[in-house]
């Protein structure tokens, strides 16, 4: 499933990209509308003014800049990100293009890029919370945990009321295999956060799952929710939780999988209910596609876990290895895989 950072990543560029824009010059209609139209009609009116060429300097610099906001709506970053350079080229001091563009670039998985260019508004104004929060993300996306985790505590001493400080933090932390520190992160993040909560909950749902807490984790599961893409691993990890705990996990999850019987991972769903073999689950899992891989990464992890439900090490050790090795780096399952194996003595 996508990792944490990943999803701090969605949710920052999208605040990022609410920037107050450069000011509009004057009142004329295409003007007006590049700035207050919605989203095609402001591209329009944008476009316009760009092509129409009667603006230079800071008008032009203001058709580009509003584009772009606009464009971020319609997900056409590689678009964003051309404006936002042209605006970078007519007004190398415009922060919110650099940061824009960093967000854009963030939302490509360009995290060189992306780093370069927060970097850049951090050299302008080294306490920009938002950047800073950029900043840090594409380190821990490039694997400079240690440097992430210094720049997330940074921002959380800029901002202490601000909860994505924490949950980036939180994510890093979960990376490095921290659990204990990941779940006070999240303690913080919850007291903190007026919306994500049900998401929040998911996160620290698992980190006391990982640390043997099963109560805790199963009344975090119970108010998690992460949307329809990762409503399957909610229940995974709820009938988990309920089982670590010494309840039934089954009849949820038979309810749950009678409503849920298409693709993946269906068939691990069936397995945990005792209707599917393991060898059946882990060919359905198998089975050739662009996801392949994924699922693959999925079946072990969580055979595993199944497998440690039962104080089974020995089968779970070299699935969690196998999970490790196929499994996306941003993926939760990896970094909770390693978890797993710093717990197991690897």
């Amino acid at each position: 499933m996508k990792g944490n950072m990943r999803r701090n990543i969605a949710a920052l560029a999208a605040l990022l990209l609410l920037a107050v824009p450069l000011a509009a010059a004057s009142e004329q209609d295409d003007k007006d509308a590049c700035v207050n139209g919605k989203t095609q009609a402001r591209i329009a009116a944008c476009t316009r003014l760009i092509k129409g060429g009667h603006l230079e300097g800071d008008e032009l610099a203001f058709a580009y800049d509003n584009r772009a906001y606009a464009e971020m709506d319609t997900d056409d970053y590689d678009a964003v990100i051309a404006d936002f350079s042209q605006v970078i080229k007519l007004k190398p001091d415009a922060m919110d293009a650099w940061a824009g563009r960093g967000a854009a670039e963030l939302m490509k998985d360009d995290y060189k890029a992306a780093r370069d260019d927060f970097g850049q508004v951090l050299k302008h104004d080294p306490s920009d919370y938002m950047s800073l929060l950029g900043h840090a993300m594409t380190l821990a996306m490039l694997n400079d945990l240690d440097g992430a985790i210094k720049e997330f505590t940074h921002a959380i001493e800029l901002k202490p009321d601000g909860a994505r400080g924490y949950m980036g933090r939180a994510a890093a932390l979960r990376d490095k295999g921290d659990i204990k520190g990941m779940l006070a992160d999240y303690d913080k993040s919850l007291s903190l956060d007026t919306e994500g909560k049900q998401f929040l909950y998911y996160e620290r749902g698992i980190g006391r799952y990982l640390t043997g807490d099963a109560k805790g984790a199963a009344d975090d599961l119970a108010k998690s929710d992460v949307g329809a893409d990762g409503r399957d691993y909610v229940m995974v990890w709820r009938y988990l939780a309920a089982e670590r705990a010494g309840k039934n996990g089954k009849t949820a999850l038979a309810a749950y999988a009678a409503k849920d019987s298409q693709g993946w991972p269906y068939p691990f769903l069936t397995f945990l209910l005792g209707q599917e073999t393991q060898d059946k689950m882990m060919q359905a899992a198998a089975q050739p596609g662009k996801d392949r891989e994924s699922h693959e990464c999925q079946a072990n992890y969580y055979l595993a876990e199944w497998y440690l439900l039962k104080d089974d090490k020995a089968h779970a050790k070299p699935l969690l290895h196998k999970a490790m090795e196929l499994c996306d780096r941003e993926s939760d399952e990896r970094a909770d895989a390693h978890v797993r194996l710093l717990q197991l003595g690897k």
